[in-house]
């Protein structure tokens, strides 16, 4: 007898340990195998590339629906909050156990460093999309909810440049986050172009 999953009753159960499953692995090495000579680093690394993975997986979604006709909207919302789960992860430990609360030490990284300026920058922007994902803020800005969480094209730009510039020899991995999202951009601006050359010619047609 053939098993049927049930995606509208376990599709979100499911993701949400899928996502979960980067920190498990990040907390198993930390305790039973260790993290290397740099531990800090490693983390940071560790972190801020899974913040980038999910944040371009959240981006593929509207993509995936364009060229597939696959929807998955109804998972975006739980994608973006781990991504942004991940990026206070990323952040934390820069905060907490690289700089150790040190404002000055801080403040010297953002000024002095652009990678550090991008992807602070990158993760200022992303509070206010997280703050704003519920169904109470959705309903209590209407259209503005739209503009603002626009704001993700911005930040997936300034965290790929964040990497980008992080990275002082191989730059393989970095470059090919920047196609993948240069990808899914592009996918995004073809459908509005054919969307105003559609509505253009039933105008047309209309008159």
């Amino acid at each position: 007898m053939a098993i049927k999953f049930d995606a509208a009753r376990y599709g979100k159960p499911l993701l949400f340990i899928v996502c979960l499953l980067p920190l498990v692995w990040l907390t198993y090495k930390a305790l039973f195998i260790g993290l290397g000579a740099n531990p800090i680093e490693k983390i940071s690394r560790y972190t801020g590339d899974w913040t980038l993975r999910l944040l371009l997986v959240t981006l593929a979604v509207t993509p995936l629906r364009i060229l597939a006709g696959v929807s998955l909207v109804k998972y975006r919302r739980m994608l973006g909050l781990f991504t942004f789960f991940y990026v206070c992860l990323h952040f934390g430990n820069w905060l907490v156990i690289d700089n150790f609360f040190d404002v000055d030490s801080m403040l010297k990284d953002v000024m002095k460093h652009p990678y550090v300026t991008v992807g602070f920058a990158a993760f200022v922007l992303l509070v206010p999309l997280a703050v704003t994902s519920t169904n109470a803020m959705i309903k209590r800005l209407g259209k503005n909810w739209k503009r603002l969480h626009q704001a993700v094209y911005a930040i997936a730009i300034l965290g790929v440049l964040h990497y980008l510039w992080l990275v002082k020899a191989d730059n393989r991995e970095p470059l090919i986050y920047i196609v993948i999202l240069v990808a899914l951009l592009a996918v995004r601006v073809w459908d509005q172009a054919r969307r105003k050359v559609a509505l253009r010619n039933t105008r047309t047609v209309t008159v």
